[in-house]
């Protein structure tokens, strides 16, 4: 069962409508794939499996290119659609009115705010860039809400082995070493919430900072985790996604990435340092389809631009990395391309100390996390080489080893964090 609503601000009574389940897009300058998006979701709610009442709602937080326009294509459809249209101006029942800023994370809480207000038991939020939609996606991502008792579904995508090199090399490893959960795609931009879990971020502070504007999928999961949450994952299939930046250029999502990393380190210093290990998490779902588009890494370019980074970085990198791990990268740049690899112990290293020079501003934040780019040129040119001819099962096999290596590492960055003038690596 759906229903439609179109209204101009994101205030929804619930006299006026109510859903069993609430499915949010969020839009921030998507006019490419918005009523792309739309569709696929009002065709995913017509195949679900059950007697839930859904509605869509679309939160769009100031886009100027034409996002919200092209929407009107798809306006005359029998769409279960909300429009929440900037300014956004939701009342939150517990912090009261605010007034929204132009981002994502933004459009994300209007979502979250007009669940509760139309008494939904569960929230899903899709990611407007998704190019395919494997049939079954929306009940593998909303049911373990619903049915199973979970507070926060995380995606679980068949990538190839060489994409998402950002979630490969930085967020999965850190996010499952800190929290212990094996959360394989902590900022996959599609996922699923428990009205509980809601209720219990709508009044945080933090959706006013450029993190959660930016990178809400990652600030969630870290939430959910931190917070003792029930977190589940679901197959999702393939999920294609290109670079905004021209010619591909990862600095950008990589900074904000990292940002959302460090920040989640300071706000939950109190529960990671009590974990130890990772234990595996329900996954629902199964998808069969492999990703094969092809992914074209230039492990020569990532090298050089580490050897760069490495003559002209190494005063910079000084502030940060300790002497033992400046002679690692002085030993990789003379490497031949065929024979370089970065070690897990180093690269685990790496991530923890610039961690650690993020919460002690030992100098700039902007300048900690620019200075780290070359180093993961170098992580993913030593990964795509070493893995050029390994199969996908390999490849996971080879990162979860990594992942391994971040967790019996972690002891070395609790140290570093807890006694920064006595600890000496």
């Amino acid at each position: 069962m759906t229903q439609t609503l179109l209204e101009s601000s994101a205030r929804v009574q619930t006299a006026v409508m109510t859903a069993d389940v609430v499915i949010g897009v969020p839009t921030y300058n998507n006019a490419d794939t918005v009523v792309h998006a739309l569709q696929a979701v009002e065709a995913a709610c017509g195949d679900f499996a059950g007697n839930a009442a859904f509605a869509i709602v679309h939160a769009d937080g100031a886009s100027s290119d034409g996002t919200v326009e092209r929407t009107a294509e798809i306006s005359a459809t029998a769409a279960p659609t909300t429009r929440v249209a900037y300014p956004i101006d939701a009342v939150d029942r517990m912090s009261g009115p605010y007034r929204g800023v132009p981002a994502k994370g933004n459009a994300v809480r209007a979502v979250f705010e007009s669940a509760r207000q139309l008494g939904a038991k569960a929230c899903a939020i899709v990611d407007v860039e998704v190019e395919h939609f494997v049939p079954g996606w929306l009940d593998a991502l909303v049911r373990p809400v619903l049915a199973h008792d979970r507070d926060f579904v995380a995606p679980y995508y068949a990538r190839h082995k060489f994409g998402g090199a950002i979630n490969n090399g930085v967020a999965y490893p850190l996010t499952r070493a800190l929290y212990g959960k094996r959360v394989r795609y902590p900022m996959g931009g599609d996922f699923a919430c428990s009205m509980r879990l809601i209720d219990r971020c709508m009044g945080e502070r933090a959706w006013d900072t450029d993190v959660v504007k930016s990178t809400v999928d990652l600030w969630l999961t870290t939430r959910a985790l931190s917070d003792g949450a029930r977190v589940a994952q679901a197959m999702l299939g393939v999920k294609h996604q290109a670079w905004k930046g021209p010619g591909g250029d990862a600095a950008e999502p990589l900074a904000k990435t990292l940002a959302a990393l460090f920040d989640g380190a300071e706000r939950w210093q109190t529960v990671w340092q009590k974990v130890r290990g990772s234990e595996p998490i329900q996954t629902f779902g199964s998808v069969d389809a492999a990703d094969d588009a092809p992914v074209m890494v230039s492990v020569r370019r990532g090298i050089e631009s580490f050897r760069l980074a490495q003559r002209n970085l190494d005063e910079i990198w000084k502030l940060v990395l300790p002497p033992r791990t400046l002679l690692e990268l002085k030993k990789l740049a003379s490497l031949a391309e065929p024979a370089f690899r970065v070690p897990d112990d180093v690269w685990a290293r790496i991530v923890y100390d610039f961690t650690l020079a993020y919460h002690q501003r030992l100098l700039s934040r902007e300048h900690v996390l620019s200075a780290f780019a070359p180093l993961f040129a170098a992580w993913v040119s030593s990964f795509v080489a070493e893995l050029h001819d390994a199969t996908l099962a390999e490849s996971e096999e080879r990162l979860d080893r990594m992942c391994l290596r971040f967790e019996s590492e972690k002891p070395y960055l609790i140290s570093r964090w807890r006694w920064p003038d006595r600890f000496s690596p």
